[in-house]
Parts: C-alpha cells; sequence; structure tokens
C-alpha cells in the first residue's frame, strides 16, 4: 500500500442542545485511551464503528441522554482532503461536510449520502472510505450457497481493522470475525484479497458438489412426491388426454347452445315485460281518471240536487203570488202599501214591472236548461266510467296473461336451461382440471427424467479452497505476524502459521488452547501485522486499526492482564508506527512508567473533579 492512501480519524465529537460537546481528538499513529472502566473508552469505539457505516446505533447509555447528534473528522492521506461526517445518534444516513482550508470549523454545506453499500451508487459512507486506498471496485466471493462474488463494502474492511473488546479475546479465530456460516467464504476470501491483492472479479462460479447433491437429493424427493400425488389424482385407468380434450369440446359446444336458449328466452322476458309495463300504465291511467270521474259525478250531483231545490223554490213563490192575488186590496204586492192609497197612475206602473209569476217561472226556464246540461255531462261520465272501467279490465286480464306466460312457461325452461349450463360448467371444470393434471404429471414426469443420476463427486476446487489466500502470502504473513511478536516480547524463538480453520498457531501452540490475555495479544497482532504487511508490500489497507481492551481487561469480573514486559514491548512497537499508519488503543490499565510519556494518550480517571472524568463531560445544575 502506498504510504499516501487511505485515512486517518482526527476527531470524535457529540453535540446535543445546551450541552458541552463530548470529544475526543486523533492523530497519525498511536494513540491510547485508557483509564477506569464505564467512562466511555468501548463507548468512543462504538461511535466510531457507527460513524464508519454500522447501521446499529452506539448503546443508549445514562449519560448520554440529551445528545442527539455524532460528528466525525477524517482526513485522506492522498489529497490531504478533510471532511467531517454527520449523523444522527439514532442512525440513518450521513450528512457529509468538506472542510475549507485547515481550520475544521469551516464547513461546506452538507450533502447526503447513504450508509448501505449499494454497488450502483458512488454517494454511500461505503464507496468514500473504500475510494482512499482504491477499493470501491474490487470483488470478494459471495457463500458458497449463493456462488459469484460481490462488491467489497467498507464493513468487510473494518472487521479485519476494527476489533472489539469481546471479540479480541474470543477463541474464534480473526480470520472469520461474525464467525456465521454464511460469512466464512466472504471473510476469507476478503482476507486473501488484502494480502494478495487478488481480486475475484473475472472468477468463473465453481460448482460445489455437495450443495449440487443437497440439490440434486431435494429435486428428486420432490419431483417422486408430487408425481405420486399426481398419479393417485388421476387415479389407475385414466382417461387419455385426447379423449378428454374432446369431451371438453364437446362441453363447449353444447354450453354455447344452451348460453343461446338461455339468451333468447331472456329477450321474450325482456319483450314480455315491456308488454306488461305498458298495460300496467294504461291500467294505471284509466284508474286515475276514474276517480276524476267519480269526484266529478260527485260534485254535479250535488249541484243538481240544489237545482232541484232552486226549482221548488220557484214554484213555491209563485203559487204563493197566486194565493195572495185571491184576497182582495189590503197591499200593494210590490211596496206594501194599502192599494187603496195607490192612485190609478201607481197601479198600472207597477203592474207594468210584471207579475211574481212570471220572473219564476223565467228563472225557473233558467235553471231547467242547467239540469238538462248537467244531465247530460253526467250521462256522458257514466259512459266514460264503462269505458274505463272496460280497459281497465283488458288491461288487467293482459298483465295477467304476461305473468302467467313468464311464470308458467318461460321461467321453467329459463331453471332448466341455467341448471343445465351449470352442470356442464362444472364438467368442464373437472375436466380441465384433469387435463391439467395429466399434462402436469407428464412435465413433472419429463423433468424428473432430465434431472438425470445423482451427481458425483469431481476434481473440482471447493468454494473454500477457491476463497482460501496462496501459501506463498499466507506464509508472508505468518512472517510478518512473527516479527510483530517477536518486537512485543511475547516470542522469541518459533514460528507463526496458520492451522487448517485458519487460526494462529504461535511456537506450534495453537491460539484457542491460550487464555484470554493472551488470546487478545495474538488478535491483536493479527490486526496489526495485517496492516503492516499490506503496507510494506504495497497492498490496499485503510491504514486505520482499532484495539479495544488488547492488553487488559476488567470486564464483569473476568480480570485478565498480560505480563508487563510483553505490555511495553507492545506499546513501544506501535510506537515506532509511521505517519501511513494509524493505530488506536482503548486500555483499562495505565500504560507502564516506562512508555507513558512517550505516548500521545488520554486519560479518563472516573472520578469527577480529578483529571478528565469520562468520554461525556459531566452536567452542569440544571442540566
Amino acid at each position: 500500500m502506498s504510504a499516501e492512501l487511505g485515512f486517518f480519524l482526527a476527531w470524535l465529537r457529540l453535540t446535543g442542545t445546551d450541552l458541552e460537546p463530548a470529544e475526543v481528538a486523533f492523530e497519525p499513529g498511536l494513540n491510547v485511551i485508557w483509564g477506569a472502566s464505564n467512562t466511555g473508552k468501548s463507548f468512543i469505539f462504538s461511535c466510531i464503528d457507527f460513524m464508519t457505516g454500522r447501521e446499529s446505533p452506539p448503546p443508549e447509555i445514562t449519560v448520554l441522554k440529551g445528545y442527539t447528534t455524532a460528528w466525525l473528522g477524517f482526513v485522506e492521506r492522498a489529497t490531504k482532503k478533510r471532511r467531517v461526517f454527520e449523523r444522527d445518534l439514532r442512525g440513518g444516513d450521513f450528512r457529509l461536510h468538506e472542510v475549507d482550508g485547515e481550520e475544521w470549523t469551516n464547513l461546506s454545506p452538507p450533502t447526503t449520502i447513504a450508509t448501505k453499500a449499494d454497488p450502483g451508487r458512488t454517494d454511500t459512507v461505503s464507496h468514500l472510505l473504500l475510494s482512499t486506498f482504491g477499493m470501491e471496485n474490487s470483488k470478494i466471493m459471495r457463500p458458497a450457497s449463493k456462488g459469484g462474488t460481490r462488491n467489497v463494502s467498507f464493513r468487510d474492511v473494518a472487521h479485519f481493522s476494527f476489533i472489539e473488546e469481546e471479540r479480541i479475546i474470543a477463541k474464534k479465530t480473526p480470520v472469520y470475525p461474525t464467525m456465521q456460516r454464511d460469512s466464512v467464504i466472504p471473510e476469507l476470501s476478503m482476507l486473501t484479497l488484502l494480502i494478495s491483492g487478488r481480486d475475484f472479479g473475472g472468477m468463473i462460479k465453481l460448482p460445489d458438489i455437495k450443495l449440487e447433491k443437497a440439490n440434486w437429493k431435494g429435486k428428486n424427493e420432490l419431483y417422486e412426491q408430487l408425481i405420486a400425488e399426481l398419479k393417485q389424482e388421476v387415479g389407475d385407468a385414466p382417461s387419455s388426454k385426447e379423449n378428454i380434450i374432446d369431451r371438453i369440446a364437446a362441453a363447449e359446444m353444447r354450453i354455447v347452445e344452451v348460453t343461446t336458449k338461455i339468451e333468447e328466452s331472456n329477450n321474450i322476458v325482456a319483450d314480455l315485460m315491456k308488454t306488461r309495463k305498458t298495460a300496467w300504465e294504461g291500467a294505471h291511467q284509466a284508474r286515475s281518471r276514474l276517480v276524476v270521474i267519480a269526484q266529478l259525478k260527485d260534485r254535479f250531483e250535488q249541484l243538481l240536487k240544489q237545482y232541484k231545490s232552486d226549482m221548488q223554490r220557484l214554484q213555491f213563490i209563485a203559487e204563493g203570488d197566486f194565493f195572495l192575488s185571491q184576497l182582495g186590496n189590503p197591499h200593494c204586492p210590490f211596496c206594501g202599501e194599502p192599494l187603496e192609497e195607490h192612485s190609478a197612475m201607481q197601479l198600472q206602473n207597477e203592474a207594468a214591472k210584471c207579475s211574481i209569476q212570471d220572473a219564476a217561472a223565467e228563472e225557473a226556464r233558467k235553471i231547467a236548461a242547467n239540469v238538462r246540461d248537467l244531465e247530460k255531462t253526467l250521462a256522458g261520465l257514466a259512459t266514460e266510467r264503462v269505458q274505463l272501467n272496460t280497459q281497465v279490465n283488458l288491461r288487467q286480464e293482459e298483465i295477467t296473461t304476461v305473468e302467467n306466460t313468464i311464470r308458467q312457461e318461460l321461467e321453467p325452461r329459463l331453471g332448466a336451461n341455467k341448471k343445465e349450463l351449470a352442470e356442464l360448467a362444472e364438467a368442464r371444470g373437472n375436466l380441465l382440471s384433469k387435463l391439467n393434471v395429466i399434462e402436469r404429471l407428464a412435465m413433472l414426469s419429463a423433468r424428473h427424467h432430465a434431472l438425470g443420476k445423482e451427481p458425483k463427486k469431481t476434481n473440482g476446487t471447493s468454494a473454500t479452497a477457491t476463497a482460501k489466500p496462496a501459501p506463498t502470502s499466507l506464509r508472508q504473513f505468518a512472517d510478518e505476524i512473527e516479527i510483530i511478536l517477536k518486537e512485543w516480547r511475547y516470542m522469541k524463538s518459533g514460528v507463526v502459521e496458520f492451522e487448517k480453520e485458519m487460526d494462529l498457531v504461535v511456537a506450534g501452540e495453537p491460539r484457542t488452547n491460550q487464555g484470554k490475555g493472551i488470546r487478545a495479544v495474538l488478535h491483536s497482532a493479527f490486526t496489526v501485522g495485517l496492516m503492516s504487511y499490506c503496507i510494506k508490500q504495497n497492498l490496499k489497507h485503510s491504514g486505520l486499526v482499532m484495539l479495544d481492551s488488547p492488553l487488559t481487561s476488567y470486564k464483569e469480573k473476568d480480570q485478565y492482564e498480560v505480563e508487563e514486559d510483553i505490555q511495553i514491548g507492545f506499546f513501544e512497537s506501535l510506537l515506532k508506527l509511521s505517519e501511513d499508519q494509524q493505530v488506536i488503543v482503548f486500555e483499562n490499565k495505565e500504560p507502564s512508567a516506562a512508555v507513558l510519556p512517550r505516548l500521545r494518550h488520554t486519560h479518563f480517571s472516573g472520578t469527577p473533579g480529578v483529571n478528565r472524568a469520562g468520554f461525556i463531560p459531566p452536567r452542569r445544575k440544571g442540566q
């Protein structure tokens, strides 16, 4: 790896409203953060991991309350560009700021970049970080179950660079950081890519005989089961495919005929219903007119009674006048005065006005004429009523005829046709189902035959063998780890090797047989040695390593501690790191006085008021 590739961290900061920022600074080379437990060392590790693309957010510790945003400043070695990642502590995508000049406060407006790696996008955290050391387009192998290759993500690199406390002491081999079955091939091929520079982009997918045999067995059992079920469904003496097709065609022809009959019957019913509607409307109009006639007849009869009453009254007046004239001359019939008081001229004038009988007779004649007209009108209404009743009866008979025709003739015919149509449709569906079963049986039988015999093991190379580093690269890498361990004063003689499962064997002793403290030292040597080897061999590496508790741990009262001489050798070796490497060590125990003055270190005392208590500043009153 070129000394000008990769990136190094400059600082980490957490901010929140009205809270003092929590921050820590870093430089190229060795950085040591040490101090008491529960002061934020592992939390810083988790934040850095989170700010380089891990999806899960840092743990929700109590003292974090109120802090909302994480910031990570880093420098690209090749371009000297200063950049800042900003991210909500709850997760989500990133905001990227460019830094103008040497001052970290001169931030450009942010651009959003995605957290999740995507081979089709360049605006992701993974692509940005990988591009600093030329690995943005590199390929590694997929799991054996999937085959082929995929793009490297920065998470693949981080597994070999960021070693948390639990993993550093685990018995798991450093080669397989996650120890997940589907991750073995990708992780092994990632190591191969790192120590050999061999990209897997042009790799042809090789068959896995175990997978092929398992696939064949699964398919064969499935075909046998499906074929047996279909044979049981068609029975012992199934009809031929041609016979079923002929029966389906016959059923479809009959369905067309019955459907035509149903349509014809429906058309007849529709015509009859139109006739019924017309008859009903005629009957309704006639009934409405009959109601009007009945009302008119009642009124006219009342008027006729009135006329007759008037005639009787006029007759009474005329007869009264006649009888009064026989009584002499007591009073004038016009003015009521005694007749003897009238002058002859006055009598002549009154007589000229006509008699009461004549007037009554004249009025009687007028009323008689009205009576004749009224009787004529009543006779006309009676005639119209008879005609309308006849019309209502005729329309009702027409409605009854239509309803009887529909109910007695058409409905039974339609019912029979629809029943036959349903039976034909069901029979056709059953035939189609049988035909489908026969065709599926033929298809599955053909595929079962095409499956052939169970595959046998060939001399092809397994996925693990393909992903595994070449012996020469692996030997050179082991030699670099050996150099590191000797500088750390862990071993004076012997060699470092990789056993079959790709874990370390140091001076003949497997790493898994060692205690937690030694396992942590050996895992650290593997990680630092990998970075050192890549730089010496001019291979690609980020140039950044983080180690959580490589020498001492007090987690869950399970204390382990390596010898002080190894601790001194560990720090003295890392002090020799060049500017193109950055190692951040998180430790519980204070480094030896022999090396402490030379270290770039940050101390968390765990006690408020004593130096720096921890990563998160103490709260002021009211916060």
